[in-house]
């Protein structure tokens, strides 16, 4: 399996909290859309890819919704580890977007085991 990381860089302008919270809040959305999880720590975001690719169509996505939102000064983003500095931040957003795909695979493999069970217990008559 090939998995990507990809690091995100957002300087906020002076900003509130609410603006702040809006931009991340659309982040999660765009990347549970895209079967991608992501990872926070200051401004930096670690956005992992372990099932499908970030595509052009997807960077060109994420582009565009970063140009339009309210409260960014500037962002930048990067293959992971392409500059070279992985510092605590990388790691910190590394780490949590590695836990929510974790978190997501729990949450399959529960259903997955609950449907296993019903169609058991609906085949032996139980």
């Amino acid at each position: 399996m090939n998995c990507e990381l990809w690091q995100l860089r957002i300087d906020m302008t002076a900003a509130s909290g609410e603006t702040e919270s809006t931009l991340l809040d659309t982040l999660v959305s765009w990347c549970e859309e895209c079967c991608f999880f992501i990872g926070r720590r200051r401004n930096t975001f670690v956005i992992y890819a372990p099932l499908v690719p970030m595509s052009a169509s997807h960077q060109k996505q994420l582009m565009h919704m970063l140009e339009h939102s309210e409260g960014i000064s500037s962002f930048k983003l990067s293959a992971a580890g392409a500059d070279g500095q992985q510092g605590a931040d990388f790691l910190g957003a590394y780490i949590e977007a590695v836990s929510n795909f974790q978190r997501f695979l729990g949450e399959v493999l529960s259903e997955s085991a609950e449907t296993l069970t019903t169609c058991v217990q609906a085949s032996t008559g139980n």
